[in-house]
């Protein structure tokens, strides 16, 4: 099993303005409860025992808050970045135990997937890096896998600009410690525009996962899919039985 995660939640969250003007985007409440509470719930029933928060823009609000955040058991700590650093940066910085795999999460999902279902089968696969996967009809605002046998990524694409159905990178990582050799290891660096490309050249194997079960997700980064996802959270679509009690 994988025991450490990491939870990318150093965004501007423009997006979102102006409620994250003074309130950090892992920080909003859907339905009640803040966001970044719904990730610690899922880890920690995949097993996970330890979290780190990477954290930038807003990071001492996110500090304030710690201690008054349900944690589910999980031991829970930060690094802060004093410059932008790119998702693959952001990796690298906050990875916490060099020689041991970990989850990685972008922190604006709010999803019910099984976790421990995707870390188990990554570990299972033999692979450098494992993605989740989902099916969109309009791709345009993700990056967008193309697969091979066995479901082995062959080629990935960020942001196309031409809309059409298929595979998206859905913001769930599974990593082995391997993967640090291809982030540099200072400045900015990008996971999905260069880290996984370079993954790909180099022939390593990069996994895709799709959950047999069609579970649950939404990138919480628009006023408008945090409404629908609050809307969704109160109508009980997102199925995360225990945590919202």
């Amino acid at each position: 099993m994988i025991q450490d995660a990491i939870i990318l939640a150093g965004g501007l969250g423009t997006r979102l303005e102006p409620l994250t003007l003074h309130t950090p985007k892992v920080l909003l409440p859907v339905f009640g409860r803040p966001f970044l509470e719904s990730q610690l719930f899922r880890l920690s029933r995949a097993g996970v025992l330890r979290v780190r928060l990477s954290l930038g823009h807003q990071a001492q609000a996110v500090l304030n808050a710690l201690p008054r955040i349900k944690k589910f058991g999980l031991k829970v700590s930060a690094v802060r970045e004093s410059s932008p650093l790119g998702t693959g940066g952001a990796i690298r910085k906050a990875w916490p135990h060099p020689q041991k795999p970990c989850l990685v999460l972008n922190g604006d999902v709010l999803s019910d997937s099984d976790i421990g279902a995707f870390a188990k089968a990554h570990l299972a696969s033999g692979a450098v890096a494992s993605l989740w996967l989902l099916r969109r009809e309009n791709v345009s605002r993700y990056g967008v896998l193309t697969l091979g046998q066995k479901k082995r990524i062959l080629r990935f694409e960020e942001k196309p600009k031409r809309a059409r159905a298929g595979l998206i990178n859905a913001g769930l990582y599974a990593f082995q410690p391997e993967l640090l050799e291809f982030i540099p290891r200072s400045g900015a660096f990008s996971a999905e525009r260069e880290l996984f490309p370079r993954l790909l050249s180099s022939g390593s194997k990069v996994q895709g996962y799709e959950d047999p079960r069609p579970p649950y997700w939404k990138d919480i980064g628009t006023l408008e899919a945090y409404v629908e996802a609050n809307t969704d959270a109160a109508c009980g679509r997102v199925k995360l039985e225990g945590f919202w009690r």
